[in-house]
């Protein structure tokens, strides 16, 4: 969904505050081929959801890499930086794929 500039409040939106489903899959993500999100997911289509905000527009330096399909973005980037909408640390323990965020950070 390229040019879309999110939302300021993910009220209205189901499924993106889900406190106590936070180390599960609770809703789709979509990230751009080649992008540091499809990195940070390693294959996975669902992604936990514990958020009451969303992003409402971006910096000229950023672009928005991943969506939720109601359309809210859930991954931002710029060179070098990525930032997640999803908790992937809260996943870890049932779905260690997710660890791939940090190697992301932390490259061996």
């Amino acid at each position: 969904m390229p040019g879309h500039a999110g939302h300021g409040r993910a009220a209205g939106f189901a499924g993106h505050e889900e406190e106590g489903r936070e180390g599960e899959p609770v809703h789709g993500v979509v990230a751009d081929a080649g992008s540091h999100a499809l990195r940070a997911l390693a294959g996975a289509t669902r992604v936990n959801s514990l958020h009451h905000q969303a992003v409402a527009g971006l910096g000229p330096t950023f672009r928005a890499s991943a969506w939720s399909p109601d359309g809210l973005i859930e991954a931002i980037e710029a060179p070098g930086l990525l930032g997640l909408q999803w908790h992937p640390e809260r996943m870890l323990k049932a779905y260690p794929g997710h660890l791939a965020a940090f190697r992301w950070l932390v490259p061996s």
